[in-house]
């Protein structure tokens, strides 16, 4: 199995001490296509961090080597992964830069759904077109003083024809994308309606301006009268795991953070000269305090990795159960709840993991060139997604009472109640 030790991007985890990786034959060709690009995509993931250049090329890069269509059957010109398979995979994608890994993301989901929900009719249909290449984003949440319990974002009869209308916030990889899944109002009933990125009246902006995963291309999307085919609007609800399916990515994107900022102090730290009087070498490399400092730092990567591996077996048991129709309330629920476990642990980990390694570090380590930093802004971007508070109430909810975790959950601002008077 391919490894790449200079880079320290490994696909295969387990001879880097990460836990076991990938088990069956028929993911191998995909992983020996995968390994190269990881390592240019990781050499270049500080230059672009420092230079807020959007990571196109790489994204390209990474399309070409059939990952999009990893979990696809090999009858229909994928790879058959697993869902542990497929997690392990884009732990090692944000390893090497998470906002690549990011913004692959809806596009995932999108392929669950088509493997699962999808009628014959339209699964053939996006199989072609996602075997050509075609990547998909989604949009979904609404900003400023969008409604929790309807999208402001409408699909409309208009002269006979179906027409889009509203804004998105937070379209993550919608500009390296080729089709736009967007949430919408249509009369009284919530629809998906697919959208191609260069259709008129779509307008993509790269206005994302949070603290971390900068290059994700989280902006803004807008639709201004957007012709829509019937064909193209999709009724119905989503995949059964959505919920846990989505979390759980950026979980995976999360222990990837960890991973890199653990190879990154391991490896600043070994090529360090410089040392403090009070210290207890000569060389930083063999100072006791600092090699247990990074092994704390490995330790909680180590372990965040493992959960999210753990916790996508859940997952894995819910899509087989779908596949045969059986896929019911209970066993959707238990992966919930493993998810929303793995949410709690895999947040404080990493986050602590990627402020402790300065730690084992000199003060140039905080120098903008080495960016260090953008570890622990990216986990902490991620880690806001989906707040961790009320994931632990609801756990705990189902430990003390047996209570199942809610439905689809939506941000907006409540509807007015009406006066009682």
């Amino acid at each position: 199995m391919h490894t790449d030790r200079d880079a320290n991007i490994t696909l295969n985890p387990e001879s880097q001490g990460w836990g076991g990786g990938f088990q069956r034959r028929g993911i191998q060709p995909l992983i020996c296509a995968m390994a190269p690009v990881l390592k240019h995509i990781k050499n270049g993931a500080i230059s672009r961090e420092t230079s807020l250049t959007l990571p196109f090329d790489e994204v390209t890069e990474l399309n070409q080597t059939g990952f999009p269509l990893a979990r696809l059957p090999g009858s229909s010109g994928g790879h058959d992964a697993t869902l542990p398979e497929l997690f392990g995979l884009v732990i090692s994608v944000a390893e090497a830069d998470p906002n690549v890994a990011q913004a692959l993301r809806s596009h995932f989901g999108f392929v669950e759904h088509i493997l699962t929900v999808a009628d014959e009719k339209r699964r053939n249909f996006w199989v072609e077109r996602l075997n050509s290449g075609d990547l998909v984003a989604a949009a979904a949440t609404e900003g400023g003083k969008a409604q929790l319990d309807s999208f402001g974002t409408t699909l409309d009869q208009v002269e006979g024809e179906l027409r889009l209308n509203g804004a998105k916030a937070y379209a993550t990889g919608a500009l390296f994308a080729d089709w736009i899944e967007v949430e919408a109002t249509c009369g009284h009933e919530g629809v998906a309606v697919m959208v191609h990125r260069s259709a008129q009246g779509v307008i993509l902006r790269d206005n994302w301006d949070g603290v971390g995963q900068r290059l994700s291309a989280s902006g803004t999307v807008e639709f201004g009268n957007v012709l829509v085919e019937p064909k193209n609007v999709v009724h119905g609800e989503p995949f059964p795991y959505f919920e846990s399916f989505y979390q759980l990515f950026l979980l995976a994107v999360i222990a990837g953070i960890g991973r890199a900022a653990s190879n990154e102090a391991s490896a600043m730290l070994a090529s360090r000269e410089r040392t403090f009087s009070h210290g207890t070498s000569v060389l930083p490399r063999n100072d006791p305090q600092l090699q247990q400092v990074v092994g704390e730092v490995r330790s909680s990567a180590y372990t965040a990795g493992a959960v999210v591996l753990h916790a996508s077996h859940a997952l894995e048991r819910v899509y087989q159960h779908s596949l045969k129709g059986s896929a019911s309330r209970e066993i959707i629920a238990i992966a919930d709840i493993e998810v929303g476990q793995a949410q709690q642990l895999v947040s404080d980990l990493v986050l602590s993991a990627a402020a402790r390694i300065f730690d084992a570090l000199g003060g140039s380590a905080t120098l903008r060139k080495k960016g260090l930093d953008r570890h622990w802004r990216n986990a902490r971007t991620l880690v806001s997604h989906n707040p961790v508070a009320f994931k632990t109430r609801i756990i705990g909810d189902f430990a003390v009472n047996g209570a199942y975790p809610p439905g689809q959950w939506r941000v907006g601002v409540p509807p007015s109640k009406e006066s009682d008077d």
